[in-house]
């Protein structure tokens, strides 16, 4: 025997009201939350690409930038070392061998300085404000002798590493 929808078992009554209302028929707050929801739910996943995409961009400057390589160099590497690393001891802009003649002759002036190359002035690395230059004594860096405008036969070397020199007037 098979029951009409609505009526319960073994009675000929039929129920008029609805019990299982809540299982069919969704009224405005259930819907105003799922709104509510799906909007939050949107801006979240909105915020997390975006995060996502700051991030991808954040670790492609990094790279790009040497960040991890130069912050290694930084810290195994001394201050100077870095700075002869880059200017050089006897060529480009010879740093090393223009601290070496400092540390080594302890110059009280200031010094000229001439480089035979075409970098810019090395005078920077040991210019000691408010004091005089030398009058008899240069350093000579990238010594070339086709194209030098210093004579060396003038000068006494006192110090010479491959084409740099340290020289004082005879």
């Amino acid at each position: 025997m098979v029951e009409v929808v609505g009526t319960a078992p073994t009675s000929a009554m039929v129920i008029k009201k609805f019990i299982y209302r809540h299982s069919w028929k969704t009224n405005n707050n259930t819907i105003r939350e799922y709104t509510i929801n799906t909007s939050l739910n949107m801006k979240t996943r909105k915020s997390k690409i975006q995060n996502l995409v700051y991030i991808i961009v954040i670790v492609f400057l990094l790279i790009y930038f040497k960040f991890f390589q130069n912050t290694y160099i930084i810290l195994k590497s001394s201050y100077e070392n870095r700075l002869v690393s880059n200017y050089g001891y006897c060529e480009r802009n010879s740093y090393g061998f223009i601290k070496y003649i400092e540390k080594n002759y302890k110059l009280e002036k200031n010094i000229k300085i001439i480089n035979d190359e075409m970098f810019p002035r090395s005078d920077g690395f040991i210019y000691k404000p408010k004091k005089d230059y030398y009058k008899n004594r240069i350093i000579l860096l990238n010594y070339n002798e086709k194209n030098s405008l210093i004579d060396l036969n003038k000068y006494k070397i006192l110090e010479k590493f491959k084409n740099c020199f340290y020289l004082k007037l005879k």
